[in-house]
């Protein structure tokens, strides 16, 4: 379902092959910065892993071993979808500590419509640049905190994937878009301030099930992580709904995994987030799992963008699909 990873492990429903792997296990040693450090144990490999840098080389050996199919279905996200993807960050994104945590509490994020729109004439890119929308991950007394930024991206179609790098747009003093109390997007504190605050409360206090089996760790302790979309994506998801100056866009947290080594348990998972259309006078969202919408995004949620981890040091990926859900969840949904 959602954008993920590295563009050469996504290849429309076929087994990653030998040498995508091969650069997925340099990359991987790369995004290691990016995790934690708790010892664990990957049953599937009999090998114990020091390090999530042996964690990941070992999920990266069972790629290359063929033992592991990627499916890659749509970008856009049904009701069904999204409702699994929260009920993987409930259960694997916790608050706490390694050894005692709880599940996150506090609302979904989410800001106007018309204040997200009155933002995008001020934002400009240069030459064959894209505009993308940065959300970059807080949290605070169990609680995820969201604060965002405009970038320019800079990317090529590689083996049917858009990938590069982005600059950050700033709007004055380094600050970031925080919601207000009415829900709109205004400047608020700056860079260094979110990272000294709600990005070591994430990085100190936010533990995830990486491997699916019931082991949280640390996985943000050196990169609070952050997210980017496609403003065009976000436009799309307005239009095709609809939504009005005073509607809402949802920002929607859930986890999901690199892959599916077992039929019942994901390996590498993270945060990420969904773009979803938000109905202020039906106080609704506005999303189903209609099998043909008349639109590409109408009733369906906003794909997950590019997120970090894995994607970090200003590189991002946009495949145009995704990893699966989780079947035992998406087998008991309509």
């Amino acid at each position: 379902m959602w954008n993920y990873f590295v563009a050469h492990i996504h290849t429309p429903m076929k087994t990653t092959t030998l040498n995508q792997l091969l650069l997925a296990s340099c990359l991987a040693t790369l995004f290691a910065a990016c995790g934690g450090d708790q010892q664990d144990q990957d049953p599937k490999t009999k090998t114990t892993a020091s390090t999530e840098q042996s964690d990941a080389s070992a999920e990266v050996s069972m790629k290359s071993r063929g033992e592991v199919t990627i499916l890659t279905p749509r970008t856009d996200v049904t009701k069904s979808e999204l409702y699994c993807g929260e009920q993987e960050f409930d259960s694997l994104v916790h608050w706490g500590n390694p050894a005692s945590h709880v599940p996150m509490t506090g609302s979904i994020p989410r800001f106007t419509v018309g204040s997200f729109q009155a933002l995008l004439p001020n934002q400009s890119c240069s030459g064959n640049e894209e505009l993308g929308f940065l959300v970059r991950y807080g949290a605070d007394n169990g609680a995820l905190k969201f604060a965002y930024r405009f970038v320019c991206m800079t990317l090529q179609n590689v083996q049917g994937t858009d990938e590069g790098n982005f600059t950050e747009i700033d709007p004055g003093n380094d600050a970031m878009y925080e919601v207000d109390g009415s829900e709109d997007l205004q400047p608020g504190q700056s860079v260094k301030a979110w990272n000294d605050g709600y990005g070591l409360g994430l990085q100190n206090n936010v533990v995830v099930d990486k491997y699916d089996h019931n082991r949280f760790q640390k996985i943000y302790q050196t990169d609070a992580g952050f997210a980017v979309h496609r403003v065009s994506a976000i436009n799309a998801l307005i239009a095709d709904n609809s939504l009005q100056e005073e509607d809402y866009i949802q920002v929607v947290p859930i986890a999901e995994p690199l892959s599916w080594p077992q039929a019942h348990r994901g390996a590498d998972f993270s945060i990420h987030t969904c773009m979803v259309a938000f109905d202020k006078q039906l106080n609704e969202r506005v999303i189903d799992s209609d099998p043909v919408p008349t639109r590409p995004l109408e009733g369906r949620g906003s794909d997950l963008g590019s997120a970090c981890p894995p994607m970090c040091y200003d590189h991002l990926a946009f495949p145009t699909t995704g990893i699966n859900m989780r079947s035992a969840c998406m087998a008991g949904q309509p």
